[in-house]
């Protein structure tokens, strides 16, 4: 059996002794700063550690002033994310101020190496214990009950050393297929939006489009707006709540349901009564826009969903199929044209949101329907091997990262003899 799928405790009983997790450790929630502010880290204010900021590299972050009152952390500080969708999930601290949705983790008597690789282990049974009907928390019970082993600490050390080294290995490998998703997306990119704002002749006549977006397009083409390819206003989603899973009703679409591939996740699935649907039904042809959360997000309908109406944080364009082919306004919103345009909305926006109104306003070029048609053929023969390295990249970065957990599993449990492996 996977160690992964052990209880951590009775998989090393017969190997360490075991005590309970509010034994070897102290649990100190973070504090709500009265102001932060952006910035870049100069030494005038300390990093804000928010999930965002520890997950990924960038000087860019919400920074506080210096306060005794606040929960100070240092490099290498286990923490864990109290609060949120993710809570239960453990991080190596950077240098600043613990935010209010996290906790520290402080060790007694054991080795603060051993013990982030220990809650780790543990990550999937403090997610799956989590309570709270809106916004998930840890459960402080549930987490101070734990029964972790305690081998001697010249052991913890050893495993500790064998797992720092180990995983450092594989996260370099993850990280190495990560840079090479980013250029295939980039590249990707660069040819979705030669194509979709030039076309496939290079020879074709350039004339200035009188759009400073939009720049030169080809001669034949016109400059239009979002909102004047659409055969009705684009309009927002049913305001339910997502609480049925009756497979005879409509299903109900959220953004947080669509794959980066267009298609939905079966774990995910909600309905929506057909009255309350009504209104909502999605055509062939749909395309959905994230307001917020994932903004500038768009997905082309498919008949693959089924019955299908769509939630309240998602906008609806109903194309004019006499003007535009639905596939080539799905291949615009992945132009870094489409993009600029987003960014610039969501700059001068207060709030994390792009109403139906900014869509609308989108800038685009439009070919002829024909030569829409041989755009997105020419995309999907060109892009297919391009979407296929990706997807191989993305299944080698799910098995290493398997392969990290089972091996940090197997020896904080004893089951490898971390010292012959050394």
């Amino acid at each position: 059996m996977s160690g992964r799928n052990r209880d951590t405790a009775t998989a090393a009983t017969a190997v360490w002794p075991t005590t309970r997790f509010r034994h070897i450790a102290d649990v100190t929630k973070g504090r709500l700063p009265g102001t932060t502010y952006q910035g870049r880290l100069d030494g005038q204010g300390l990093p804000y550690l928010t999930m965002d900021y520890l997950r990924c590299e960038t000087d860019d972050v919400s920074l506080v002033h210096d306060d005794p009152s606040l929960l100070h952390a240092s490099e290498g500080d286990i923490l864990l994310l109290w609060d949120g969708a993710n809570a239960g999930e453990f991080f190596r601290a950077k240098r600043g101020v613990v935010s209010s949705t996290c906790a520290m983790i402080t060790p007694k008597e054991i080795d603060p190496r051993y013990l982030f690789w220990v809650c780790k282990v543990e990550e999937h049974r403090i997610r799956a214990a989590t309570t709270g009907m809106g916004v998930p928390h840890v459960d402080g019970e549930v987490l101070g009950n734990l029964r972790v082993p305690v081998p001697s600490a010249d052991q913890q050390r050893t495993i500790a050393d064998y797992l720092d080294r180990e995983t450092a290995q594989i996260d370099e490998l993850i990280a190495v297929k990560r840079r090479l998703i980013g250029l295939l997306v980039e590249k990707r990119q660069a040819l979705i939006t030669k194509a979709v704002m030039r076309g496939l002749n290079q020879a074709a006549i350039l004339r200035d489009s009188g759009n400073p977006w939009l720049g030169m397009i080809p001669k034949n083409w016109t400059a239009t707006k979002l909102k004047y390819v659409a055969s009705q206003p684009l309009a927002y989603g049913a305001n339910e709540a997502a609480s049925d899973d009756d497979r005879s009703w409509p299903r109900y679409v959220r953004i947080t349901d669509i794959n980066d591939d267009g298609t939905l996740r079966e774990e995910t699935f909600r309905s929506l009564h057909p009255i309350l649907a009504g209104d909502y039904l999605l055509e062939d042809g749909d395309v959905l826009f994230a307001r917020s959360g994932s903004v500038g997000k768009a997905v082309l309908y498919q008949e693959s969903w089924g019955r299908s109406c769509f939630a309240g944080y998602l906008i609806r364009l109903r194309c004019d199929q006499r003007l535009v082919v639905p596939e080539f306004i799905a291949r615009f919103a992945q132009s870094a044209c489409y993009w600029r345009q987003l960014r610039e909305g969501a700059i001068q926006s207060t709030i994390e949101n792009f109403s139906a109104d900014k869509y609308g306003e989108l800038c685009l070029p439009l070919p002829p329907i024909e030569e829409q048609v041989n755009i997105i053929a020419a995309l999907s023969d060109v892009l297919s091997y391009s979407d296929t390295l990706v997807k191989s990249a993305k299944r080698t970065i799910d098995l290493l990262k398997e392969r990290r957990a089972a091996l940090i599993s197997e020896a904080v449990t004893g089951q490898i003899d971390v010292g012959a492996a050394t």
